[in-house]
């Protein structure tokens, strides 16, 4: 028998992003809505960013917090050669999935971190004792500077932005009245943005009595920040657990 018969579940995360949430949940029968509230998008060129991505060659280390960052800084060289571009860099990254993605590109050295958080990353680096490098951070451009201050202590380390996030406006009607109506079971959330254009697309009509669910303490957080009580906030950043953690309390709460 499938868990979740009759269960409706609403996720808002970008329709570009690999899922690996959706096929567990609907595999278990419950009817998966897709409801992006954010898009990724590649930042606009600059005579900055074209001259920093110029002299790539001068880095010890490029950093990537998440598949976006890979998938944007390659995009950039795509009519070059890559092996010209990695040629001496060493790749360091946030989870497997990232690493996975610079693989794509490049056989260079990738440094993987094993945590999903800034704070796992920044734990991990201490113990690579990384000093009087020269480091290229690649993020998006809400990312915090957190990783930026504490690699700078003992590095040159430059930040370059390479996508942003940006809200979604036009959302289907039948979903929203789905919404103001609460006649779902949970809304998934896996970032802080997206919880923001929530809270401003459903904020007139009220944000009391939804119930949410977040991947990562960020995203609860966020929630949190605007009065919103997740009933679910994932014990790792990472979607084969939120899934099955998210299983697990649809039962309990039927």
């Amino acid at each position: 028998m499938n868990l979740l018969n009759g269960k409706i579940i609403i996720s808002t995360r970008p329709a570009d992003a690999d899922d690996t949430i959706a096929p567990v949940l609907k595999n278990e029968g419950a009817e998966f809505i897709d409801f992006p509230l954010i898009q990724i998008a590649e930042t606009r060129k600059t005579r900055f960013k074209e001259k920093l991505l110029s002299k790539i060659s001068i880095f010890d280390y490029v950093v990537f917090t998440s598949k976006n960052g890979v998938k944007y800084f390659f995009k950039y060289f795509e009519n070059i050669s890559k092996k010209n571009i990695c040629e001496g860099i060493t790749f360091i990254s946030i989870g497997e999935k990232t690493s996975a993605e610079i693989r794509k590109y490049c056989n260079n050295t990738v440094i993987t971190a094993r945590g999903n958080t800034s704070d796992d990353f920044l734990d991990e680096l201490k113990e690579i004792k990384i000093r009087d490098k020269k480091i290229l951070l690649c993020l998006g451009t809400l990312a915090p500077d957190k990783i930026q201050k504490e690699l700078s202590i003992n590095n040159m380390v430059q930040r370059l932005n390479l996508y942003t996030t940006k809200a979604i406006q036009n959302l289907p009607e039948n979903t929203i009245d789905i919404i103001k109506n609460r006649t779902y079971d949970v809304i998934l959330f896996t970032s802080p943005s997206a919880i923001d254009n929530f809270v401003k697309i459903f904020k007139e009509t009220g944000l009391d009595g939804h119930r949410i669910a977040c991947i990562g303490n960020t995203t609860g957080q966020r929630a949190k920040w605007h009065n919103m009580q997740p009933v679910l906030i994932s014990s790792k950043a990472r979607g084969d657990i939120f899934a099955k953690e998210l299983i697990e309390w649809l039962n309990i709460n039927k």
